[in-house]
């Protein structure tokens, strides 16, 4: 681009473009939360691009199930297709992941621990007390 005077100026902007419109994520978070102290928690909020983007929601805290037995890692990728029952291979392989027993998400939710309103328009961080009960 030339301006009025002649110089020429240059300029470059990256756009991403996807289907995510917010990104939510807490830097902080332990991976074992310590329920009887108290926990001070930052939120970040913002776009596909990095940019911040102020939010309004509620931030809840969850126990997830356990597994039902003891399971090592995964020495290969999950098959396409299962030759053995479940049970079958639970009682040749007691240790090894048949299905998705090793996802939290899959499992589901055992008690719901602690739940809280957030506005990250005024503040990014988030008091918890202790959440045991």
């Amino acid at each position: 681009m030339t301006d009025i005077n002649g110089e020429t100026h240059g300029a470059n902007a990256a756009v991403r473009a996807g289907y995510t419109a917010l990104i939510v994520d807490i830097p902080n978070l332990p991976g074992i939360v310590d329920t009887t102290g108290a926990l001070e928690l930052e939120l970040s909020t913002v776009n596909f691009s990095g940019e911040p983007v102020p939010v309004r929601g509620t931030l809840s805290m969850y126990r997830m199930k356990e597994p039902e037995r003891l399971l090592r890692s995964r020495l290969w990728e999950k098959p396409d297709r299962f030759v053995m029952t479940k049970e079958e291979y639970v009682r040749n392989f007691p240790n090894d992941i048949y299905k998705d027993e090793d996802d939290a998400q899959a499992r589901g939710v055992e008690k719901k621990y602690y739940s809280v309103p957030f506005d990250t328009g005024r503040t990014k961080k988030i008091a918890v007390g202790a959440i045991g009960s």
